[in-house]
């Protein structure tokens, strides 16, 4: 039997916090152009923690010493690599500290929610 814990997470997820949305820039001749124009921002809510000692172990070692906080929730960001796809992930500003969105587990299929790596921004 398949559980859907997006419905729980969307009832425990506390944590109300804005979404910045860029536009995906293009590398012209080689060089990566950023978008022009203002940012898209949205409310949204989910559940944001700090990593614990097991997970924090699984990353990277230049990793481990950044804020790194973990986000459920249901609602779809956008990941990204400027270097590796052209893509400019989502910015996440939580508590006054902006963070970027790194990874996802996608679990929206099996359970209903998304798991996001966040790393603050600027590290």
């Amino acid at each position: 039997m398949s559980r859907n814990l997006g419905k729980v997470i969307a009832r425990l997820g506390k944590d109300d916090f804005i979404v910045k949305r860029r536009a995906d820039g293009e590398f012209i001749e080689g060089r990566y152009q950023r978008p022009t124009g203002a940012d898209t921002e949205f409310p949204a809510r989910g559940s944001i923690q700090v990593m614990n000692p097991r997970e924090l172990q699984i990353l990277p070692e230049a990793t481990r010493s950044r804020e790194i906080r973990k986000l459920y929730t249901v609602c779809e960001l956008k990941t990204g690599s400027i270097k590796a796809n052209g893509k400019e992930p989502d910015h996440i500003v939580f508590d006054g500290t902006e963070y970027e969105v790194q990874s996802v587990a996608d679990w929206s299929q099996q359970a209903g929610y998304f798991k996001y790596l966040l790393m603050k921004a600027g590290q």
